[in-house]
């Protein structure tokens, strides 16, 4: 079995971009456990544990759901976010609306082809907010300082980049943290 999602990938650039914002916030919340560089993602959708056997029709769930899609434009906002969930355990980079309304018609999507191909995951029941997360607390417990109020702006500039390829990722838990491997980039249709 591996544990799966399916997820939106910055290119390195933006990620290195974003790890900096993250040093940044380090000394603010010295509690937080901060996502290395090479872990930032957008998840669309997770999996949880799959067999081997269903890699197949989850990368023909990512095909059909993106066959004919050009490469999305992410637009990141300058704000970080305390995730909207109890407790405050999480930092988030938040997608502005227009990105998220994008993302969740995409993950509709693919969620349905996802079903269609009798793939079992748990559906998740609150609203689809398209994000980063930046950090986590260690133990489950909210963030000293991190709140809905503390939502603040990290820079003068929104973030922004080409979403290229929809990728299934295999992510392993250690002590450490989790390490992830991506196992197929799947892309979008290049306009001609």
């Amino acid at each position: 079995m591996k544990r799966l999602f399916i997820a939106i990938n910055p290119p390195k650039e933006i990620k290195y971009q974003i790890d900096a914002i993250c040093e940044d916030l380090k000394p603010k919340f010295p509690e937080a456990r901060f996502i290395p560089a090479e872990n930032l993602h957008i998840t669309l959708t997770f999996l949880g544990d799959q067999s081997d056997e269903s890699i197949g029709p989850i990368l023909e769930s990512i095909k059909k759901t993106i066959f004919a899609v050009e490469p999305l434009q992410i637009e990141l906002e300058n704000s970080i976010f305390a995730s909207p969930k109890k407790p405050a355990n999480k930092i988030w980079l938040m997608a502005t609306e227009q990105t998220s309304k994008k993302l969740k018609e995409l993950k509709d999507k693919l969620d349905n082809e996802l079903i269609k191909n009798s793939i079992r995951f748990n559906a998740e029941n609150w609203g689809f907010n398209a994000h980063i997360t930046l950090a986590r607390s260690h133990q489950n417990t909210d963030i000293k300082g991190l709140s809905a109020e503390s939502n603040k702006a990290i820079s003068e500039e929104r973030i922004n980049f080409e979403a290229t390829s929809i990728d299934l990722i295999e992510s392993m838990l250690y002590e450490s943290g989790a390490e992830y491997e991506i196992l197929e980039k799947v892309d979008f249709k290049r306009p001609k």
